[in-house]
């Protein structure tokens, strides 16, 4: 997928869902109709920024919220 450069950071530029329906066809929703990854003892989870615009001063954020349940 394509981030706009200051997705959630720039005023009129919001952040992206990368877990939405539109971007992850097919993934997985709880009761709430919140998308999730089930992972168990061992899974990695990964995740890649393949450009050659990343620089010393740009930043990058991913957030994972996890549960034990």
């Amino acid at each position: 997928m394509t981030i706009p450069f200051g997705a959630g950071f720039a005023t009129g530029v919001p952040p992206v869902a990368m877990m939405s329906a539109g971007n992850w066809p097919g993934l997985a929703v709880d009761g709430n109709g919140n998308p999730y990854i089930l992972l168990i003892t061992g899974d990695t989870l990964s995740a890649i920024f393949a450009t050659a615009f990343v620089t010393a001063s740009s930043t990058v954020n991913l957030v994972v919220t996890c549960m034990d349940y």
